[in-house]
Order: structure tokens, then C-alpha cells, then sequence
């Protein structure tokens, strides 16, 4: 990933936010982003980590044929994974549709079927199955992405585990996206 500062001239693809993450992400690389409490510790997440987990969901969108401009709902609490959904979301021009999990069903089908969203985020298991009982009422909705993978794992969703241990894999993210580079 080669980004370099933005030239605050140069137009808006420049000023995006996710090229000012990105950046931050080479910059800081290893250096802690946030603490997460598991139990009675607290575990760092680096930069570098938490970037190769927001650019492994933003991939899981691109895999599934999604374009920008088209719409992805965030289904679940404020959480690593909610945050890590909503940069990727952002950084690859998804317009992202953000959904309390406690809304009842009808408001949920009027929201999302009303924004027409593609494909959605939801927290686990139990969200997916939610969704996928709601599938048939929403025709634009194709994919269904689970954020948290549990021993109970449904068939045919789609899996981008943006949580857990925060740590994907050492070492430098390999994805690119030229639109986020400065004009050479």
C-alpha cells in the first residue's frame, strides 16, 4: 500500500477519509491503535493489524461483485468489528446503511428496503438468521456477511471474521486501491 499525504488542492479523492486512514496505517504500523479488554487484560490491536482487518472485509466486499455506489447496511453493535465494517465500507465508495440490531423486523425491512442495500454486515449468527428469514422481502439484498464467527457457523453466508484475536497476519497488507494514491 503506497499512499502518500494528501494535497489538500488536489480534490476530494485525495481528502477521503479512508486515504487519511490508510496513511495513518503506514505511519504508525505497529504502534497501538485501541486496547481491547478480554477478561482482565487488555490485548493492543496495531495500526498495521487493525488496517489488514478493515482492508479483509473491504476485499469480502469486492469479492462479491459489489460496486461503488451501492449500498451496505451495518447490522450490530458498536464494536472492532462494527468499526472495521464501516472503514471498509467507506473506503471502497459503499454508501453504508447503519442499523440498531434491537429495531423490530418491520422497521428493519423498511429501512434497508427503502435505502435498497446490496449486501449487509451482521454481528453473528443469530443476525444472519434473522436477515436470512427477512431475505425474501428484500429483493435488492444478495449477500450477507457475518462479522463473528461462532462454532455455529450458518450455511452459505459469507465469513470476514472482523473479530477475535484482531490479528490476521503479520507483516504488511498486500491490497492497494490506486484511487486513494496522490497524483505523481
Amino acid at each position: 500500500m503506497s499512499l502518500r499525504p494528501a494535497d489538500p488542492d488536489s480534490g476530494f479523492a485525495t481528502r477521503h477519509l479512508a486515504r487519511f486512514f490508510f496513511h495513518r496505517v503506514e505511519q504508525l504500523g505497529d504502534r497501538p491503535f485501541l486496547k481491547l479488554q478480554r477478561g482482565e487484560k487488555f490485548e493492543a490491536i496495531s495500526w498495521r493489524d487493525f488496517g489488514a482487518l478493515v482492508q479483509s472485509a473491504l476485499l469480502a466486499l469486492y469479492a462479491q461483485g459489489l460496486a461503488a455506489a451501492e449500498r451496505v447496511a451495518i447490522i450490530g453493535e458498536n464494536c472492532l468489528a462494527w468499526c472495521c465494517a464501516d472503514l471498509a465500507t467507506l473506503a471502497g465508495g459503499l454508501p453504508n446503511v447503519v442499523v440498531s440490531p434491537a429495531l423490530s423486523d418491520a422497521m428493519l425491512l423498511r429501512i434497508l428496503g427503502q435505502a435498497g442495500c446490496r449486501a449487509a454486515f451482521v454481528q453473528n449468527a443469530a443476525g444472519y438468521g434473522r436477515l436470512l428469514k427477512l431475505q425474501s422481502q428484500l429483493p435488492q439484498l444478495s449477500h450477507i456477511i457475518v462479522m463473528e464467527g461462532t462454532d455455529a457457523n450458518p450455511p452459505h453466508a459469507i465469513f470476514c471474521p472482523l473479530a477475535g484475536t484482531g490479528k490476521p497476519g503479520r507483516g504488511k497488507p498486500s491490497f492497494r486501491d490506486s484511487r486513494f494514491d496522490s497524483p505523481k
